[in-house]
């Protein structure tokens, strides 16, 4: 599963994904790190995240504990520094109230993405100047 996830191309990796939720090859306990390896691959990050958000009902019924859901969510929100992701979480937040305990990693992760956000916007400038005076 780790391996086919380090693929750079994104119609191999949305392929992957699908299998990792219908295939009968990858146990459901598996299922979870499947989708996890994928949004660890920078080709996969967004790839990952549209489908937890669109397989989002399906998932819930499969993965039954919401523990591995919250995993999801963090993993896939772990590099979110955009104005545009924010609205992402803060929109999927909103279509799903009901997330159980996957609730708190929503939360979670929209907090770190603001702190992400101010961050970039406070060291981002600096960091490149550094770069383009040093490199």
């Amino acid at each position: 599963l780790l391996a086919m996830s380090c693929n750079r191309e994104p119609w191999i990796l949305s392929r992957h994904l699908d299998r990792c939720l219908t295939s009968s090859s990858v146990r459901r306990q598996d299922i979870r790190s499947c989708i996890q390896y994928v949004m660890q691959n920078e080709y996969g990050r967004s790839l990952g995240w549209n489908f937890v958000r669109a397989k989002w009902t399906q998932l819930q019924e499969t993965l039954g504990g919401f523990s591995s859901l919250s995993r999801l969510i963090a993993t896939a929100s772990e590099a979110f520094n955009t104005e545009f992701q924010l609205q992402e979480l803060i929109d999927f937040a909103a279509k799903h109230p009901d997330a159980g305990s996957a609730t708190r990693a929503i939360e979670q992760a929209i907090e770190k993405t603001k702190v992400n956000i101010r961050w970039m916007s406070d060291n981002e400038e600096v960091i490149y100047n550094w770069l383009l005076q040093n490199m």
